[in-house]
């Protein structure tokens, strides 16, 4: 198996809300509480493909003439007569945005009989929970509660193309905001209110350094 690493890590502290010999009176009415989460994976998954020959990349498909990983043997023609090309080598009318398109593949580096381009990488994910809750509490049958919450992910996919061509990076922070009211009206009625805004952004780019 590909490695992999797993860590889950954090920190919380909470408490009253008072400056001692100031403002005493709040001790016993408003709390706090801040906290951080993370996560962290690591592994390196391993992908293979199908990519042109350097030969292809020269024009010459002779390769092509048999049966092999890349299907059943065929004879390439010239498009312009019909008449087939001697041994599929195209010698004049290369297609430069052809030869961009198979040079975009990344080079052989594998002689496999179904695969002929191997490739690990690093695939890192990371998560982050950020919390902030206050509470007051301002008569024996009420409570206002308000908390915050930020989420942020992000992975780096080196194999979102399924070659390490493009990889794709994901960036997607998260923000909720809550505000809560309980009020005990009688050992019967209680009354509760919540109100919630949040927003969610997800921004998914590409790494396009190797060009």
């Amino acid at each position: 198996p590909t490695p992999f690493r797993y860590n889950q890590f954090g920190w919380n502290v909470s408490g009253p809300i008072a400056i001692p010999h100031v403002v005493e009176g709040l001790r016993q009415k408003l709390f706090f509480l801040v906290g951080q989460e993370f996560l962290r994976y690591r592994q390196s998954p391993t992908q293979t493909g199908i990519v042109p020959t350097a030969l292809m990349r020269t024009g010459n498909f002779s390769e092509l003439l048999t049966s092999n990983l890349y299907g059943a043997g065929v004879q390439l023609v010239d498009p312009s007569t019909g008449a087939p090309y001697p041994d599929n080598v195209i010698t004049t009318g290369l297609s430069p945005n052809g030869l961009a398109l198979l040079n975009a593949y990344p080079a052989q580096n594998q002689n496999q009989s179904s695969y002929n381009w191997e490739e690990s990488a690093p695939y890192p994910q990371n998560q982050r929970k950020d919390t902030v809750t206050v509470d007051y509490l301002p008569a024996q049958s009420q409570q206002l509660r308000f908390a915050f919450l930020h989420y942020t992910y992000y992975q780096d996919n080196p194999f979102s193309g399924n070659f390490n061509r493009t990889p794709q990076v994901w960036n997607w922070p998260d923000e909720v905001g809550v505000l809560h009211w309980t009020w005990t009206i009688k050992p019967t009625l209680v009354n509760d209110l919540t109100a919630s805004a949040s927003t969610d952004h997800v921004t998914i780019t590409y790494d396009t350094s190797s060009g």
